[in-house]
């Protein structure tokens, strides 16, 4: 994990170029930090930049829909954005292109979460 920043109001993740998601304790470390944030930040809105991610795997996929289900909870959402072509096919094979919000661009994952909030 890189950090986290607002934006506009927003929470953003910026996850890190490379991890070893071999490494069990690395896929942990930012799934609780997305967690914590995920139960805390105010209003509830979180973007996944993954533009620096090389590749994700199921463990950190797991952290991602707990995170969701944590922001839909308190009535917020989570969108990802900068997803590379690998990042995307693991999203489609595990079919959760339907649950969660894929945008291409931080801005564009930042105004549709705003506008949603706006209705």
């Amino acid at each position: 994990m890189e950090g986290f920043t607002q934006q506009q109001g927003v929470t953003v993740a910026e996850v890190a170029r490379f991890y070893d998601f071999d490494d069990t304790g690395l896929a942990d470390a930012l799934g609780e930090a997305l967690l914590e944030r995920a139960r805390t930040i105010d209003p509830p809105l979180l973007v996944i930049d993954l533009s620096q991610t090389m590749g994700i795997n199921s463990l950190v996929v797991g952290k991602l829909l707990s995170a969701n289900k944590t922001l839909a909870s308190r009535n917020g959402a989570l969108a990802i954005c900068g997803a590379n072509d690998y990042c995307r096919a693991i999203f489609r094979v595990m079919n959760l292109e339907k649950v969660l919000e894929f945008f291409p661009t931080r801005d564009d994952a930042i105004a549709a979460l705003l506008q949603r909030t706006a209705k």
